[in-house]
């Protein structure tokens, strides 16, 4: 389940828009204190931790063949090169950009259609090549409905996902959403 979140001073909030504004999880900024009774989100990743994210794309669970550890490896060397890479900032100025931009213009035609002058041109076409360095959203991750035994064993595959969102205690013994944060 896909929830917006809305940044305050003090906090990283998902809210139900549905029953409204209710704070469904919360995540402290600098030194905000807890809310009571919220569960919290998880911790923020760090823009730099291309290892960690490498390590939770190809985890190494158990005990696996050598050969299955080896090749999961290289997986995540690869995937931290290719993240770390992707980083990099753009070979080209913004600068650059209007100096391309101011040229074509003057040349004619741009390909946008409604645009009335260069300078809105230009805060268009920078505003899709920015990406936000927040996250906007939250993917609650749901329980899953199983179907257990008279032994209280769980018995084969989900039987389909519940209303319920999924949670977890963190080292601290506070509750805290299972999920992912997301850019749009």
């Amino acid at each position: 389940m896909k929830k917006e979140i809305v940044y305050t001073d003090n906090y990283l909030l998902v809210v139900d828009n549905l029953r409204d504004k209710l704070i469904i999880a919360h995540l402290p900024l600098s030194d905000a204190p807890i809310l009571e009774g919220v569960p919290l989100l998880p911790p923020l990743l760090k823009e730099d931790d291309a290892e960690e994210l490498a390590e939770e794309r190809f985890p190494i669970k158990g005990e696996c063949a050598l050969d299955i550890i080896d090749f999961l490896k290289i997986k995540q060397e690869v995937f931290t090169e290719g993240y770390n890479k992707a980083k990099e900032k753009y070979k080209y100025t913004e600068e650059d950009l209007k100096l391309a931009m101011n040229y074509g213009y003057v040349q004619g035609d741009t390909g946008f259609k409604g645009v009335a002058n260069l300078d809105d041109l230009l805060d268009l076409i920078l505003r899709k090549i920015k990406k936000p360095s927040r996250p906007t959203h939250f993917v609650c991750e749901m329980e899953k409905d199983y179907r257990y035994n008279d032994d209280g064993e769980r018995m084969g595959l989900p039987v389909h996902p519940t209303s319920q969102i999924k949670t977890t205690t963190n080292s601290q013994g506070q509750v805290e959403l299972v999920g992912k944060y997301t850019i749009q």
